[in-house]
């Protein structure tokens, strides 16, 4: 009797595991034999992983009695046989649901999948966004609303103590300074058109209260000047440099104002430069201050081209008009 036995047990043996390591076609493992979920087989074949030509033996349990994802015995083993004929279904299921993909479009034009025509209005809205975001950016540069554009509403409604620069028909190396004529605040909330067209004002240091078109929660700021390129003398010391911005509850006081950050306007930096605020504020603002500290080395002059605002409106606060600013503060622009 256990001649018998171990006779039978030789043959299942035999028949199952054969030599371990690169057995014949798909049915040993490295190491390992297919009874006990063998890794890959040198055909690519493999009782629990995946093999070297891509097709994967389904499931495999480890150990005698382990009950095999497809084709297994009873006793747990899975013979080469087995795993082929499992892999022909595979494969007939796989070439029948591409056919199916491929035909449910034209047929249904729906589905799971997307049809030409759904395809085709898919492909229409995203040319139509791509194009709204290029036109916004060539048109803005910074992709984010202006809340101190003049054409909107906003002004400068002060200039405080700041110099105004040039005086009438004032000249530098015998020249006329921006056409002899004192440039206007406001200019720095319109958007630039030509190289001298821009607030200019006397030394290194001034200042621009600006209301703006609504009550805004402040998140950036932007800096605009002219290219070198567009100027004569090829260069922009005139540039602002350093400057800060402030939220002022009332232009009247300075009690009460909230400081966003201090920033710095790089030379090489490019000509339209954003500056995330370092200090948010809970509170909206509809009037702010900037105030210019320091230039890029012009001693007589320093020019602003434009100043951009942005943030969110507070909807609250957009509900009741403000008061109209009255015109009888000493450094209210006329």
């Amino acid at each position: 009797m256990w001649v018998g036995f171990f006779t039978f047990l030789l043959l299942v043996f035999a028949d199952v595991v054969k030599p371990q390591g690169a057995g014949s076609y798909g049915q040993s493992g490295a190491g390992m034999g297919m009874k006990f979920g063998g890794g890959a087989g040198a055909g690519g074949n493999a009782g629990g992983g995946g093999g070297s030509q891509g097709d994967a033996g389904a499931g495999g349990g480890a150990g005698a009695g382990a009950n095999f994802g497809v084709g297994g015995n009873e006793s747990g083993s899975l013979t080469c046989k087995d795993i082929q004929r499992e892999i022909q279904k595979l494969r007939a299921d796989c070439a029948a649901k591409r056919s199916a993909m491929k035909n449910e479009p034209c047929q249904k034009g729906g589905g799971s999948t997307i049809g030409l025509q759904d395809h085709g209005k898919l492909d229409h809205d995203i040319k139509r966004i791509i194009r709204q975001e290029l036109e916004m950016y060539a048109n803005d540069k910074t992709g984010m609303a202006d809340f101190a554009l003049e054409n909107l509403g906003a002004c400068v409604v002060s200039t405080r103590d700041t110099k105004k620069f040039p005086e009438e028909n004032q000249k530098f190396l015998g020249l006329d300074i921006l056409g002899g004529k004192r440039s206007e605040a406001n200019q720095i909330l319109r958007p630039i058109s030509l190289p001298g067209k821009c607030w200019s004002f006397s030394g290194v240091s001034g200042t621009a209260v600006i209301k703006l078109i609504a009550f805004v929660h402040i998140t950036h700021i932007t800096l605009d000047h002219v290219s070198p390129l567009m100027t004569p003398s090829g260069e922009i010391s005139s540039a602002p440099k350093m400057f800060s911005l402030w939220g002022l509850e009332d232009i009247h006081s300075l009690e009460n104002r909230h400081k966003f950050g201090t920033f710095n306007y790089q030379k090489k930096g490019g000509t339209v430069q954003t500056f995330p605020i370092q200090h948010p504020s809970s509170k909206s603002f509809r009037m702010v201050e900037v105030i210019f500290q320091e230039n890029q080395g012009n001693p007589y002059y320093t020019c602003v081209y434009r100043v951009r605002i942005h943030g969110k409106i507070d909807n609250e606060k957009g509900k009741t008009a403000p008061k109209k600013q009255e015109p009888d503060h000493p450094y209210i622009l006329q």
